[in-house]
């Protein structure tokens, strides 16, 4: 599905700004509560803890 297609997406663009960067831990879901939008995605979490960077900053790179 779509959110396949985002999350492939995704993961090619954190390579883009994180080359060598292990993108498996970044997924994308269909997000459980309508309220807050379609998708769901923890990249920054994971990415952010591996490089023990705030996740804030590292999503406003």
């Amino acid at each position: 599905v779509i959110h396949l297609v985002l999350q492939e997406k995704l993961q090619q663009a954190v390579l883009k700004l994180m080359p060598g960067a292990d993108v498996s831990s970044v997924l994308v879901r269909p997000c459980p509560e309508p309220k807050f939008g379609d998708y769901q995605t923890n990249a920054l979490m994971g990415l952010a803890k591996r490089d023990q960077l705030n996740p804030r900053e590292l999503a406003a790179q």
